[in-house]
Formats: structure tokens, C-alpha cells, sequence
């Protein structure tokens, strides 16, 4: 299995003719106090899967979130079951609503498929506003 991209953004759908639309991708959330409310936060990923696992009937996904100095895990997405028969590449899109911040920092996001956690997929900073 091979990550192809990991995206940060305000809001991601696909459209009726499965074409993925993502809106307003970030690496920094500014906010001018703390704790902070982030209200919409989605994760995006496409992942490839290896010939071996194109022959599974259903794989597990979700989204974990983490605080990079303290490993602490901030908010994991529910799994999300999709049928990936015959298919390469499988897409994901994890939202968070009023994702709460307690302090400035570097947030790390990780996927878990079929109760395996990746490595970092990709990362994002919070930051006061000067």
C-alpha cells in the first residue's frame, strides 16, 4: 500500500461523476487566542493498494490527528469501510467539526487502514496571531 497524497483543507466532496474536489487546502491555522476553535478541518487521502490487496473485498479507514511534541492523539474519525474490489486507487475524506486547539503547535496526521497505523502522512502547524 502506498500513500499517493495526504491534503489539508477546509472541505472536500466528490461530484456525481466521482470527480474529487478539494476546497482551500492549509498548512497553518492562525488563531488569536487559545484554546482555539478550528470549525471545519478535512483530511484527504488517496491511497494506492498493491496487487495482493486489490483482490480484498472491503478495507478499513480512518484518520487520527496528533499533537507532534506529546504524541497525544487529538481526534480520530470514525472507520470508514469502503468496497475496493479491483480497485487501484482508493480515495478517503475524513471531516472534523470544531476541532479544539489548546496551544500553538505542530499537528501530525496518520491513517489507520484495516487497524494498521501508517506512518505520518502529512502535517499541519497552529500559530498565534502577532
Amino acid at each position: 500500500m502506498k500513500i499517493k497524497f495526504a491534503i489539508v483543507c477546509d472541505n472536500a466532496f466528490t461530484d456525481n461523476d466521482g470527480r474529487l474536489n478539494i476546497i482551500q487546502t492549509f498548512e497553518i491555522i492562525r488563531a488569536a487566542s487559545f484554546p482555539a476553535i478550528h470549525p471545519k478541518l478535512t483530511v484527504v487521502t488517496k491511497v494506492e493498494l498493491e496487487s495482493k490487496e486489490i483482490a480484498v473485498e472491503t478495507i478499513s479507514q480512518s484518520t487520527e490527528i496528533v499533537e507532534h511534541n506529546s504524541g497525544k492523539v487529538l481526534i480520530k474519525s470514525e472507520p470508514k469501510e469502503m468496497n475496493v474490489s479491483q480497485k487501484k486507487n482508493v480515495q478517503f475524506i475524513a471531516g472534523f467539526i470544531g476541532l479544539k486547539f489548546d496551544k500553538p503547535g505542530e499537528y501530525d496526521v496518520y491513517l489507520v487502514i484495516n487497524k494498521k497505523k501508517t506512518e505520518k502522512v502529512t502535517s499541519f502547524s497552529v500559530e498565534r496571531i502577532t
